[in-house]
């Protein structure tokens, strides 16, 4: 969190509170979660909604919380073309 700017620090009711829950959307959408919200389960039988809860339980249990993170990136890859007019 150090090397974050102030701004994107994910305080209670900040700015970067509010930026971390988009991404954590992005990145964890809601039918990942729970069941209710993946529209291919409902009316699904018990084997399929069984087989979702154990991929839900491996998930949280292996990846959830574990991350290494590295700069991918180490110039702007921007480039700026010359305006023609």
């Amino acid at each position: 969190m150090s090397q974050l700017d102030s701004d994107n620090v994910p305080k209670t009711s900040s700015t970067g509170a509010r930026r971390r829950l988009v991404q954590l959307t992005v990145q964890l959408p809601a039918q990942d979660l729970a069941a209710r919200f993946c529209r291919q389960l409902h009316g699904a039988d018990k084997q399929q909604l069984d087989a979702f809860e154990e991929f839900r339980r491996t998930r949280d249990a292996d990846a959830i919380d574990v991350a290494h993170v590295t700069a991918a990136i180490k110039h702007s890859a921007v480039r700026h073309m010359p305006v023609s007019h």
